[in-house]
């Protein structure tokens, strides 16, 4: 079941990674610069851990991140525990972190 759990979530990730701004390097004067990865559809442990084997050592390299996370719009609360849960875990390793400013449904990391 493990197994079948993380095949899954790999599916996931590189499901909603392969098109649009994934990877992709944009600059301008806004927050919508840097490398875009989206962790839409992962569970908490699964988003940590892709951050921890796959995202986080490229940002030596690309120093600014644009992670998706979602907003909360299927949760009852309304609010993005995934979110959440990806902010506390970045700012636990000392990671600047911050809300992106007019994505309610993404944070902005540096290096």
């Amino acid at each position: 079941m493990d197994l079948a759990r993380q095949n899954a979530a790999n599916d996931i990730f590189e499901r909603v990674n392969s098109s649009g701004k994934m990877g992709v390097i944009i600059e301008d004067e806004n927050y919508e610069s840097g490398v875009f990865v989206d962790l839409h559809g992962l569970h908490v442990n699964e988003a940590k851990l892709k951050l921890t084997e796959l995202i986080l050592p490229m940002l030596k390299d690309v120093k600014k991140m644009t992670l998706i996370t979602g907003h909360g719009a299927h949760n009852k609360s309304g609010e993005s525990v995934l979110k959440k849960a990806i902010s506390t875990f970045l700012k636990e390793r000392k990671i600047s972190c911050e809300d992106h400013p007019t994505n309610k449904g993404a944070l902005c990391i540096f290096d």
